[in-house]
């Protein structure tokens, strides 16, 4: 999307043609004239599925929502239901989950001032 832009850029603001400031960018001249597509309107039913199997078994991890979802639809690779994954934050949903149901009861101790300071003072309590 940033090379698009600063393509763009070049071409309204300085006046310069496409081919060259696709070059400038790095941008190929295909890109340029392809159309932007929203992946979530070419994801939408990727993005269903694994919030219905979530939505089921909260436990679920990425690997065995993966495994479900190639059952149903082995179009689909593991690198784009980990990206639809990743960016509907389902991990890190059931990582805070897990972590607000186990608090285990810790008490701190408490150190008051000087405590230490008798042990310290005398060095033959010290290593050689």
């Amino acid at each position: 999307m940033r090379k698009r832009e600063a393509a763009r850029d070049l071409v309204e603001v300085h006046a310069r043609p496409v081919c060259r400031s696709c070059d400038c960018v790095g941008l190929s001249e295909a890109a340029w004239y392809q159309p932007l597509l929203d992946w979530t309107v070419r994801d939408a039913e990727l993005i269903a599925a694994p919030a219905k199997l979530v939505e089921e078994r909260p436990r679920r991890g990425f690997w065995k929502c993966h495994a479900f979802l190639r059952r149903s639809h082995p179009q689909w690779n593991h690198k784009r239901i980990h990206r639809v994954c990743r960016a509907m934050r389902l991990n890190l949903r059931l990582t805070i989950a897990a972590f607000e149901r186990y608090r285990p009861a810790v008490s701190l101790a408490i150190y008051q001032k000087g405590q230490f300071k008798k042990t310290l003072g005398d060095p033959s309590k010290f290593y050689p």
